[in-house]
């Protein structure tokens, strides 16, 4: 799990510093990839509702999303909470982390 988390971060640090920035979409999906697998992973998140909400804000924030204007992370959301494309990449990065057993 951890390998695939290392990777997803090296990745999009490979594509930053070959000059190709991701677009918001993109970088909204890996968040939302990489917050899912991390709380998938910790079960204990599940229940800890500040302690998700921190790790929430920490991915996004390591995304380069401000998560301090709440105004731009609910228009985020609004933005592509119903985009089939985001859903589906959401959906196989989730299912990239836990293979068959998600």
């Amino acid at each position: 799990m951890k390998k695939i988390i290392i990777a997803l971060v090296v990745g999009s640090l490979f594509l930053t510093s070959c000059g190709g920035e991701m677009s918001e979409k993109d970088r909204f999906v890996a968040a939302s990839v990489d917050l899912a697998c991390q709380i998938v992973e910790n079960p204990e998140m599940q229940n800890d509702l500040e302690g998700a909400l921190a790790l929430s804000m920490d991915v996004f924030a390591e995304y380069g999303f401000d998560v301090n204007d709440e105004v731009a992370m609910q228009s985020l959301s609004d933005s592509y909470q119903f985009d089939e494309e985001v859903i589906e990449a959401v959906q196989q990065g989730v299912m990239d982390c836990f293979g068959s057993s998600f």
